[in-house]
């Protein structure tokens, strides 16, 4: 009976020394620092660069420490400051290049690992682990990442079978965004909206499909918002029945402004050839006189024309037989023969004059040439130069 006795009081003190043994060599004896990390989760865009900080608690330094901070497992490290310097042996390598340690107030306890070009498969929870000696403690962070995508583009197609048909296309979107469509009137539109993943960056891209069952709706906005991020960016399309009505109502008020100035435009451009039709007028009278009607008195003249006197707005062909106006102006030498503001140019032949005044040749003064820009047979003159 006494050996049973002996044996019941035994077990009880193995059991203290074990657990106590198991206490000692894990390191949780140790109660004179802690380490804190933010209470809340970070928040990061992607492209951006971020912190993730910890510190100890009391106010101790950490000179001297080991810190890592890691994801899943402590071997696979985000980042190891270990004596006094970076340690990237057991850096993972879709960090290696992408992280700084900040250790300004390493000596308040205060530390922090940034992430340089926060992508999506940053997203997720990580430790960080402040170790001196035995004693070690950790915390942990949670980062999100967000990414906002492009300005979405909306695409309309109308079919007489199945109607007015718009589309509406983003890429670049973490984590899957809420996508709106409204008429103008602020009225939802239904659609069916399909999410698609990139390998390459894991964002998310956006086709959402929209059915307006009234044809009259006049005009589409798609918006797409991130659930984590403030704001969102929109597109809006107007069909072609509300550019009519828009017209009507919304511009005809300012119709006569209109009509008005672009009188005002085409008297600029009358003005503009001015020059020309008084050479025309001039030439015209010179022409008108006696004898001036008889068919001997008229030969037909193969014109060549002189590029040094051409307008910036013409360009001459290679034979120099031909003309074409231009929709801009030639970076050409000036020269005091040369039309400056004018569409005009002048013929290299010159016509000499008898002492009774009679023509001795004559060939029109305005030649009307086919202009490729415009179509028009009266916006390119040919002059002649006449000789006494």
């Amino acid at each position: 009976m006494a050996r049973a006795h002996h044996g019941d009081a035994t077990l009880p003190s193995i059991l203290v020394n074990f657990i106590f043994l198991q206490l000692l060599t894990s390191g949780y004896g140790k109660s004179d620092f802690r380490v804190l990390g933010p209470p809340d989760p970070l928040l990061a865009t992607v492209g951006q660069d971020k912190e993730l900080p910890c510190k100890l608690s009391p106010n101790i330094s950490a000179e001297g420490m080991e810190l890592r901070w890691y994801r899943d497992k402590p071997s696979s490290a985000v980042h190891v400051y270990k004596n006094g310097k970076d340690v990237y042996d057991e850096q993972m390598t879709e960090y290696k290049g992408r992280t700084t340690f900040n250790g300004n107030r390493v000596a308040r306890g205060e530390a922090a690992v940034k992430i340089h070009n926060v992508t999506m498969f940053d997203n997720g929870t990580y430790h960080c682990v402040f170790k001196e000696h035995t004693s070690y403690d950790q915390a942990t962070l949670w980062l999100k990442v967000a990414g906002r995508g492009s300005s979405p583009r909306i695409r309309v197609t109308n079919t007489q079978d199945k109607g007015i048909q718009a589309e509406c296309t983003s890429a670049g979107w973490y984590p899957e965004p809420k996508v709106e469509w409204l008429d103008l009137k602020g009225r939802p539109v239904p659609a069916e909206t399909h999410f698609s993943v990139s390998t390459s960056t894991g964002l998310l891209a956006v086709l959402s499909i929209a059915t307006p069952q009234d044809r009259a709706v006049g005009g589409l906005t798609c918006s797409i918002s991130n659930p984590l991020l403030p704001g969102k960016v929109t597109e809006t399309y107007l069909l072609a029945p509300l550019s009519r009505r828009l017209l009507s109502t919304e511009i005809g008020p300012a119709l006569p402004l209109i009509l008005t100035a672009l009188g005002l435009v085409s008297a600029a451009i009358a003005c503009a050839f001015g020059k020309c039709h008084t050479e025309e007028q001039k030439t015209s009278e010179e022409e008108e006189e006696p004898g001036a009607g008889d068919e001997d008195e008229l030969f037909h003249v193969s014109l060549s024309l002189d590029p040094e006197t051409a307008s910036p707005k013409l360009m001459v062909s290679e034979d120099q037989k031909s003309v074409k106006r231009l929709l801009f102006d030639l970076d050409v030498s000036p020269n005091s023969r040369r039309f400056d503001q004018d569409p005009c140019i002048l013929a290299q032949e010159r016509f000499e004059q008898t002492s009774s005044s009679h023509t001795k040749a004559k060939v029109s003064r305005s030649l009307k040439l086919w202009s490729e820009s415009t179509e028009d047979r009266n916006h390119i003159h040919i002059l002649t130069e006449k000789t006494n």
